[in-house]
C-alpha cells in the first residue's frame, strides 16, 4: 500500500470512528501536505459536547501521523513527531491537541508506546485507542489483514533463521554485517534483507559495534509461534533396547558413517535439564544417511509404535551450536525450546522449564558480559 493509499482509508477510519461517538459533532477533516515532516499528515478539527446537556462544546485539534509500518521501531518515531507537533499546536494557540498514530496494522507494543507518550492510535484492521475530554473509546481484537504473516515467513524461513539462531546464541553482543553472514553461513543479502525486521520490532538495536539482539525472548517466543515441524520429514522406527540405549546406539552409528546428528526435543533436553520422562528418542540427522544411520544403529522402520523419530533436518541450521555432553551431540538449547514448544504432552511446560534453566541464565551472562568495559 503506497501513503497515499493508507491516507485514504485513514480518513474513512478516522471519520467512521469519530462520527460513532454520540458527543463529537461538527467534523472537518483535511490533509497536509505529503512529504512536509514538518507538520502532521492528517487533520482533524471536531467539537466534543460537556458532560451535562446544555453545556458548551469545546473545540479539539487532532493531529494524525500517518506510517505505511506499524512496528514498534515506526511507533515510537511516530510517537516523537506526534509529541513536537501537538507542542507546537500549543505554541499557536490551540490549547486541545491531541496526536493520534494511524497504520495498516497496530501492535500490542507499538500501542503501549503510544499510550505511553499520551497519544492515541487506529489501525486500518479496526483497532484504535482514543482519549479525548472524558471520552475513551478502545477497539481490539481484531488480527493483522495485512503484510506482517509474509514478513515472519521470510523472517522465520529455514536459511534466514540462521542469522536469528546466531543472535540468539550471543544476544546483546554486536555484530558486523559480514561477520553475522559468515557465523550463519548465508549471504550478506539474506542478512540486509532480516535486519530491518528485527529493527521494525525492536528486538534488535543499530549499536556503533553492529548490530545486537536486545529483546531474545520476544524473538524467540514468535518463531516458536510460527514454527512448522511439519518442515521435517520424520522417519519412525523401534527399537528393542530402552530409550537411553536407542539414543546412544544411534549416536555411536552416525559417529561411524560420519553423519551429522544432534539429539533433539526431550532427548536433547534431558541433557541440559532434566524435568520429564519421556519414551521417544528423538534426533536430527542429516537427511542422506537417515537410513544408513537408522540401520546400523539396528533401528526398523515401522508405521505405528515408533520408539525412535529422526527428524530429517529441514536446513543445516538445526546443527548449528550443537554441543556434545557425555560423548553425545546435542542440538542447541535454542533449538530444543523450539522443539518442545511443538511437543503435545507437556511441551511447554518443559520448554519452560529449559528457559528458565538454561536459556535465561546464558542470556544473563550474556548481557552481563557485553556491560563490561
Amino acid at each position: 500500500m503506497t501513503g497515499r493509499d493508507i491516507e485514504t482509508q485513514a480518513c474513512f477510519i478516522i471519520e467512521q470512528m469519530l462520527q460513532a461517538i454520540p458527543a463529537v459533532s461538527d467534523l472537518r477533516i483535511s490533509y497536509q501536505m505529503r512529504g512536509d515532516n514538518a507538520c502532521p499528515d492528517i487533520l482533524a478539527e471536531v467539537e466534543i459536547e460537556g458532560p451535562s446537556k446544555g453545556s458548551r462544546t469545546v473545540p479539539y485539534t487532532l493531529l494524525f501521523e500517518v506510517k505505511s509500518n506499524g512496528q514498534p521501531r515506526w511507533a515510537r518515531i511516530a510517537a516523537v513527531q506526534l509529541t513536537r507537533y501537538v507542542q507546537q499546536a500549543h505554541a499557536r494557540g490551540v490549547p486541545r491537541a491531541y496526536g493520534i498514530f494511524v497504520a495498516p496494522y497496530v501492535s500490542e507494543t507499538s500501542a503501549a508506546i503510544l499510550q505511553g507518550h499520551g497519544h492515541g492510535y487506529l489501525d486500518l484492521a479496526g483497532n484504535g485507542q482514543l482519549a479525548l475530554r472524558g471520552i475513551y473509546v478502545e477497539r481490539k481484537g481484531h488480527s493483522n489483514p495485512f503484510s506482517e504473516r509474509s514478513e515472519l515467513r521470510s523472517l522465520f524461513a529455514p536459511k534466514a533463521t540462521r542469522v536469528l539462531r546466531v543472535l540468539l546464541r550471543h544476544p546483546y553482543k554486536p555484530w558486523r554485517m559480514t561477520a553475522l553472514a559468515k557465523e550463519a553461513d548465508v549471504s550478506y543479502g539474506l542478512v540486509a534483507k532480516a535486519k530491518p525486521l528485527l529493527l521494525d520490532r525492536e528486538w534488535a538495536q543499530k549499536t556503533p559495534r553492529g548490530l545486537a539482539l536486545v529483546k531474545p525472548d520476544d524473538a524467540l517466543d514468535c518463531w516458536a509461534t510460527t514454527y512448522r515441524r511439519r518442515r521435517n520429514q520424520i522417519h519412525n522406527y523401534y527399537s528393542l533396547d530402552n530409550r537411553q540405549e536407542a539414543e546412544r546406539r544411534l549416536a555411536e552409528a552416525a559417529e561411524t558413517l560420519g553423519a551429522r546428528y544432534a539429539l533433539a526435543g526431550c532427548s536433547g533436553a534431558e541433557r541440559f535439564a532434566p524435568h520429564v520422562s519421556y519414551h521417544r528418542a528423538t534426533t536430527y540427522v542429516e537427511s542422506k544417511q537417515i537410513k544408513q544411520v537408522a540401520r546400523h544403529a539396528g533401528f526398523r522402520e515401522v508405521s505405528r509404535g515408533a520408539n525412535v523419530q529422526i527428524f530429517d533436518a529441514y536446513d543445516d541450521g538445526v546443527f548449528h551450536g550443537k554441543e556434545k555432553i557425555g560423548g553425545i551431540w546435542i542440538a542447541h538449547p535454542v533449538q530444543l525450546f523450539i522443539d518442545l514448544k511443538q511437543t503435545r504432552v507437556r511441551g511447554d511446560e518443559s520448554a519452560a522449564f529449559l528457559h528458565s534453566q538454561i536459556i535465561k541464565p546464558l542470556w544473563e551472562t550474556a548481557l552481563n558480559r557485553e556491560k563490561t568495559p
